[in-house]
């Protein structure tokens, strides 16, 4: 996972901002995508490829901020 940290909202001196962490996705989170998406299959019993929702939320830890991290991720894109 890349994060970028932006300070949003300061006004010329820096003052008054809040911190804003944006995160994105990088092909080496793709085995604990994969891990959690058969886990959310088999939790509830889809096995036809007919079947598979458009998206499911996966949770990756973001260890900059100590916070987990919520993904809505296509299924047919891993598997």
């Amino acid at each position: 996972m890349r994060c970028y940290k932006e300070l949003y909202g300061a006004d010329a001196d820096g003052n008054r901002g809040q911190w804003i962490y944006e995160c994105e996705l990088e092909p080496s989170d793709s085995d604990e995508i994969v891990r959690q998406i058969e886990y959310y299959l088999k939790d509830n019993g889809i096995n036809h490829k007919d079947d598979y929702p458009y998206g499911i939320e996966v949770t990756l830890f973001n260890p900059y901020t100590d916070d987990d991290v919520q993904f809505t991720v296509d299924i047919k894109d891993y598997l």
